[in-house]
């Protein structure tokens, strides 16, 4: 289980990464439906339009995605990658939700004590 200390470093990360990547981009995203499950509705799918069009934009690979907590995954072992909405099936569903939701909360919480850098 991913815990939250590791949750706030990776997503401290992911903020200094989109300060230095992104100018203005905390103005562009609503906390209110920010959501990891959704390609749409989290970090990247607020900025870019899509998880894979953010991920893409910013040249980042699955595993730089996963150190900036815009996702997690755990199965790189396994072959198995998943971003926002394309969630583990089977006995997984549990734990990668609970994953999704640590980041969303620890997004929020993050950027709600964290004054914006000036673009």
């Amino acid at each position: 289980m991913q815990t939250k200390l590791y949750a706030e470093d990776q997503v401290r990360d992911g903020v200094a990464f989109l300060n230095t990547q992104v100018p203005g981009w905390r103005t562009r995203i609503n906390l209110q439906v920010l959501n990891l499950r959704s390609n749409e509705d989290c970090i990247l799918g607020q900025l870019f339009g899509g998880y894979e069009e953010g991920m893409q934009a910013l040249g980042l690979s699955p595993a730089w995605a996963s150190l900036f907590g815009f996702f997690r995954h755990d199965n790189v072992g396994l072959g198995l990658l998943f971003a926002p909405g394309h969630e583990a099936r089977g006995a997984e569903d549990k734990m990668w939700m609970e994953r999704y939701d640590l980041l969303t909360a620890t997004w929020k919480q993050v950027l709600a004590e964290t004054p914006m850098v000036a673009a």
